[in-house]
């Protein structure tokens, strides 16, 4: 007489092998384990999301409807707040910490570029002084800010804003130079150029460092977290251009297979990686770059879409192109999903015990298949 548990086992076989031979009906979307929530500001044109704090707080910028201006806005608990100085003509917000300080650029009622800082209801300039305009693009816990552009004699030069004061932030012997990124150690990265060469730096402890992969043809960096892994992008000696990860000394190249270019934009504390790039139908797409394994990112009815930024949490932001080509920011939140085959075998054995029910078994199964054909 076969047993209730083999009753179970001869289910489970059947339902796997009915379900890899008819796989391709089962749903390929490239969010199995994520739930997505629209960031769009009525009334706006189009609308993307650049960064996301531990908190959950989102910032980006939309192109207003009403007179076609860039404006940035902060979303949390629900709410949209727009994002714009006095008196200025537009802004771009950049980055937000977890304190809720935001910091991003635009242009003021004089049509000059400036930087801003967002805090505790205050709008503070961000500019280094007899500079002709700046940008502000980062922030960290501690409100240390960095950005760049041009100063008094046109050299584009990197700056970090620190308890009131101004440091420039350009290698020595460098032409140009950009602070795109800080962690809450105060360790920066970010790019330029030296003798013609596009390069990374990583400004730590008053010292640079070169950041290029070797063999590269060029590089930049663009985010470190605080346990000092950076991320970036550029181009090998063949020009196929590539994301990177630099950590304990060594690069690992960040590109999905089959994919023909990417770029990192993002890293958390836990290693996480987000960015986009191109895959082998034309359209850009974003990704996620987690435990060796690659998870595209574009939302279910998207046809484009870039990730720009992930939390400590898991939650990862950017912008998606949808079936009509408006143009929308997104969050997609982490669920509790099946993405190994470990996991299927672990919810059957729930499903034994019988802590789960065989339709846990059977969506746990499509979720694993989902993810499998999303990479």
């Amino acid at each position: 007489m076969q047993t209730k548990k083999g009753n179970k086992v001869n289910k489970l076989a059947s339902l796997f092998i009915s379900l890899m031979l008819f796989g391709n009906s089962l749903p390929s979307s490239a969010w199995a384990g994520y739930t997505y929530t629209e960031i769009i500001t009525p009334p706006c044109l189009s609308a993307g999301a650049n960064a996301i704090n531990n908190v959950g707080d989102i910032i980006g910028g939309i192109v207003d409807a009403t007179d076609y201006m860039d404006k940035g806005f902060l979303y949390s608990g629900g709410h949209y707040t727009e994002i714009v100085p006095p008196d200025w003509d537009g802004s771009y917000a950049e980055d937000i910490n977890d304190s809720g300080a935001i910091v991003g650029y635009g242009l003021d009622k004089n049509g000059v570029g400036k930087g801003f800082l967002y805090s505790g209801g205050h709008y503070t300039e961000i500019i280094p002084p007899d500079w002709r305009r700046a940008r502000a693009l980062a922030i960290n816990d501690g409100g240390d800010i960095v950005g760049g552009s041009e100063d008094v004699n046109g050299v584009y030069k990197g700056f970090l804003y620190s308890g009131g004061h101004y440091t420039e932030i350009i290698p020595p012997d460098w032409l140009w130079a950009e602070a795109l990124g800080i962690n809450n150690g105060g360790d920066i990265v970010g790019e330029g150029g030296t003798n013609g060469v596009y390069k990374g730096f990583l400004y730590s402890g008053g010292h640079y460092t070169e950041i290029i992969p070797p063999d590269w043809r060029e590089a930049g960096a663009n985010a470190i977290n605080d346990g000092g892994d950076i991320v970036g992008k550029g181009s090998n000696t063949n020009d196929v251009y590539k994301g990177f990860l630099y950590s304990g000394g060594n690069y690992t190249e960040i590109k999905p297979p089959q994919w023909y270019a990417a770029s990192a934009w993002a890293i958390n504390d836990s290693g996480d990686i987000v960015g986009s790039g191109y895959a082998v139908d034309g359209y850009k797409k974003g990704f996620l770059y987690s435990g060796g394994n690659y998870t595209r990112i574009i939302p279910l009815d998207g046809i484009a879409a870039a990730a720009y930024d992930i939390n400590n949490v898991g939650d990862i932001v950017g912008y998606g192109v949808d079936a009509n080509y408006v143009t929308k920011g997104f969050v997609a939140t982490l669920q509790s999903v099946c993405m190994t085959w470990a996991d299927v075998i672990s919810k059957y054995n729930t499903y034994v015990s019988g802590q789960a029910s065989w339709n846990d078994v059977i969506t746990c199964y499509s979720q694993y298949v989902s993810s499998e054909k999303s990479k």
